[in-house]
């Protein structure tokens, strides 16, 4: 048993009216300029539900289709567009065919720029006009070992140290080209190796062998993407997993100039739109855990907590261990647990307590469901608790039934298809790219436990007399800084991620970011805040253009949703009214541009004593003006320390 990882089979099977939504759905998007906000959300909803199942060769092409004609609508809906340059030294058309279908199945529209063939190394230098229009999100650089020019003879210590270097010195060369010339991230691709060139089981350790070119460049990508200069797109770890034999195609090669199989787009494509979604916040933050036949097998409330299998020297019992292992690797890296399970939960909670198997404690869980109420309403009750979207929870569940009843409620929830043999369950979820993530920083690593914090607040507001006392007894203390190199990182992703605490929703890449750090023009600020329950790290974004001495303007204005309802606004409002006022700024300005999203902040102006300079645009965006003079102090409970 096992399962053909180019299948993609974490996706659910192809439902049987799949080719009638497609037409129907086809044929209403056939006036691409008239559909309507309201159509695009739905329309755009209906297309990630037919490009995330396990599609034929021909729904794929139809997939593609669909994704290009959609990128066309006005109005995204609750898709998140982006758009790359491609640069290889292989013709990469038809993988950029497959990147459209494979975006839209992880809610994201995707438009390709491909450079023309052969010619990345001139446009890295700055030796060969741009042809690239119009803005980007990214650039992906994918080479093949024939990129790099390989030593000339074996044995030679200095040669081969010579030729190694010089290979990750052209590889970094053309990644920095790149992302200067363009001004956008970089996605590097790791190296396959080709299977012709494993002549020796000794190949690595062979002076000026091919292996050890390879190896060398592969070694700058990694060094590059944890130097923060790119990311990284392991190519050849995919290539591993499905086996290099089956990866390279010789043939496509030398007829085409393809880079792999052509058979093997959708599971590259799809592999490669996990980056993508990691750097647009399309990634799971929160992994919803059943409980019987999911993490333990058998039924506790049947078994008991004796019964359940569970534990070293069962097969079975060491399966689901696997399962909580996977769990807390998860968590280690920032992503919170939950539990809906339909349960009594005095006898859900028993095995965490009692069983002495269980890796998994309660401790490790943020939020637990455990009734007979319906998972999709847990599910949203969950999500709720988190102050998370519904498309952050990846729902784990060995029940078919109840997975495809959450998919039908929550389309864009993440729902990954198991199986019936619990061994698999952790290669299929790591498989299905569902928890991607880019290079994690201290806040990242931090998250799960500031979930959890957010939940136990709840508690203890819950218990407060009122709501001031409530915010008083938090004790929570506010840091402004300027942009930096230290917080560059998590400011991008912040402006990447952030859609519903957001007044503009406009988007900045990392190099926009460093370009504001010490612009006298702009006032660029980076909020943190802690609490009595944890360090919430990073949780607002403030961008502001200084037009004119005396009239300033909010280019962006974003927050975490985990700090609403704090006083966390008010406070920073404060702080920029009062540096307006010590700089001699009369008037600031800010708009609200409306977006699927982002209806939680439409009255952020009025509630901060703004007015309104006119009425509201016919989609809902507004502008608004402060009299510096005449700002009405706000409430807070926020001790606020500043620095220049």
């Amino acid at each position: 048993m096992g399962f053909d990882i180019q299948t993609l089979p974490w996706r659910r099977p192809l439902v049987p009216d799949w080719n009638r939504r497609y037409d129907a759905l086809w044929a209403q998007l056939a006036n691409a300029d008239q559909v309507s906000q309201t159509d695009a959300a739905t329309l755009s909803v209906e297309a990630c539900v037919l490009a995330n199942q396990r599609l034929g060769p021909l729904e794929q092409i139809k997939i593609n289709k669909l994704a290009a004609r959609l990128w066309k609508v006005a109005a995204s809906g609750t898709l998140r567009r982006v758009r790359i340059a491609i640069f290889g030294n292989a013709t990469l058309s038809l993988f950029a065919a497959h990147l459209k279908g494979s975006a839209l199945a992880r809610g994201m529209l995707l438009d390709t720029v491909e450079s023309d063939f052969g010619t990345v190394t001139a446009f890295a230098m700055g030796a060969a006009q741009s042809t690239i229009e119009g803005p980007l999100d990214a650039a992906l650089l994918s080479l093949d070992a024939t990129a790099f020019a390989r030593a000339e003879r074996l044995l030679d210590i200095v040669k081969d140290a010579e030729v190694r270097e010089a290979a990750a010195e052209r590889l970094r060369a053309l990644a920095v080209g790149v992302r200067t010339r363009l001004g956008v991230p970089v996605i590097v691709a790791t190296v396959p190796a080709q299977p012709e060139d494993a002549i020796s089981s000794i190949e690595h350790a062979l002076l000026g062998s091919p292996a050890r070119l390879v190896a060398a460049v592969n070694d700058e990508v990694r060094r590059g993407a944890e130097a923060g200069d790119w990311l990284m797109w392991d190519a050849a770890a995919l290539a591993g997993e499905i086996g290099l034999h089956s990866w390279f195609d010789p043939v496509g090669r030398h007829h085409a100039k393809t880079p792999f199989a052509s058979e093997l787009c959708p599971i590259a494509a799809d592999h490669l739109c996990r980056v993508l979604a990691a750097m647009t916040g399309k990634s799971g933050r929160a992994l919803v855990l059943d409980l019987d036949n999911t993490i333990w097998g058998g039924v506790v409330g049947d078994d008991g907590v004796d019964g359940i299998q569970l534990g070293n020297g069962s097969a079975v019992g060491e399966a689901f261990l696997a399962v909580q292992r996977l769990a807390l690797e998860l968590r280690r890296r920032g992503v919170v647990l939950a539990v809906c399970s339909k349960n009594n939960e005095d006898v859900a909670r028993r095995p965490f307590q009692e069983h002495p198997d269980m890796l998994l404690r309660l401790k490790d869980i943020a939020v637990f469901q455990a009734n007979w109420v319906d998972k999709a309403t847990n599910l949203k009750a969950i999500a709720d608790a988190l102050k998370l979207g519904i498309d952050a929870l990846v729902f784990v569940d060995d029940n078919p039934v109840e997975r495809e009843r959450v998919r039908q409620q929550w389309p864009l929830a993440i729902v990954p298809e198991l199986g019936e043999e619990p061994a698999y369950f952790p290669r299929l979820i790591v498989a299905s790219g569902a928890f991607e993530h880019l290079p994690l920083a201290a806040e990242d690593v931090l998250r799960a436990g500031d979930y959890q914090a957010t939940v136990s607040r709840q508690v203890q507001r819950d218990a407060a007399k009122d709501y001031d006392t409530y915010l008083g007894s938090l004790q929570m203390r506010m840091t402004i800084t300027p942009f930096d190199r230290i917080g560059r990182a998590r400011i991008t992703q912040l402006i990447n991620k952030s859609n519903q605490f957001n007044l503009t929703t406009r988007r900045y890449n990392e190099h926009d970011v460093a370009r504001l750090e010490g612009d006298p023009a702009f006032l660029a600020w980076q909020v943190r805040l802690s609490d009595t329950f944890a360090d919430n790290g990073m949780i607002a974004v403030v961008i502001v253009h200084k037009e004119a001495a005396v009239r300033w303007r909010i280019d962006t204005w974003l927050m975490s949703c985990r700090v609403l309802e704090r006083g966390v606004e008010q406070t920073i409002m404060k702080e920029l009214v009062d540096l307006a006022r010590s700089q001699g700024c009369e008037e600031l300005w800010g708009e609200f541009l409306k977006t699927e999203r982002n209806a939680l902040v439409t009255d952020f102006y009025d509630r901060m004593t703004f007015k309104p300079v006119e009425p509201a645009a016919s989609n809902g965006d507004k502008r608004y003006v402060l009299k510096v003079s005449e700002f009405a102090l706000l409430k807070s409970f926020i001790e606020v320390s500043q620095s220049a």
